[in-house]
């Protein structure tokens, strides 16, 4: 698999790369933290049925200006 950088924080190893798909099974959601534009971070989450199988997907994308994390300090 290769990895191509296209701004700084973007994912350019196998190891980061797990490493982030680990994280979203232990948080249930998944995160683009300015990985692929500056300025942008982006949420998504898998919706369920009452079985346990997937039956969307919802993702928000705002500004990192309006979306603190708590890398960023926030409490």
């Amino acid at each position: 698999m290769e990895f191509s950088q296209y701004i700084p924080k973007t994912i350019t190893s196998k190891d980061a790369f797990l490493a982030e798909l680990d994280e979203v099974k232990r948080c249930g959601y998944g995160k683009d933290d300015e990985e692929s534009e500056l300025g942008l971070r982006c949420f998504a989450v898998s919706i369920y049925d009452r079985l346990s199988n997937i039956l969307a997907a919802l993702s928000l994308l705002t500004s990192i200006f309006r979306c603190n994390t708590a890398e960023d300090g926030a409490n």
